[in-house]
């Protein structure tokens, strides 16, 4: 890797991770047109860690998962997340958790 390759690589890094406390979907935090471009993205700098990516999960998702499992926490979502309209899909287990206890 290139030193201006992996200055871009650390530099994308904070983005994504700025992107992940906005309340929407990744691609959309980051001013994309769609989640293949975010799997571009990270295809082109990260290609490990899309390869990881085998069940498809949302980016945004499949992102703090990774954290979580590398810091030795159970997955959850993101912290922004619970604001998308699509948090129900994500993680329909603590929706229900939410549903029942109001």
């Amino acid at each position: 890797m290139t030193p201006a390759h992996a200055a871009d690589t650390r530099c994308l890094a904070i983005i994504l991770a700025a992107a992940c406390l906005r309340p929407d979907h990744l691609w959309r935090d980051l001013g994309l047109s769609g989640r293949d471009d975010v799997t571009d993205l990270l295809t082109r700098h990260y290609p490990a860690l899309v390869a990881h990516n085998t069940a498809n999960l949302r980016w945004k998702a499949f992102l703090a998962q990774e954290v979580a499992l590398a810091h030795g926490r159970l997955p959850g979502p993101a912290p922004g997340c619970p604001g998308c309209e699509d948090f129900g899909h994500c993680f329909p287990v603590l929706t229900a958790d939410n549903t029942r206890r109001t």
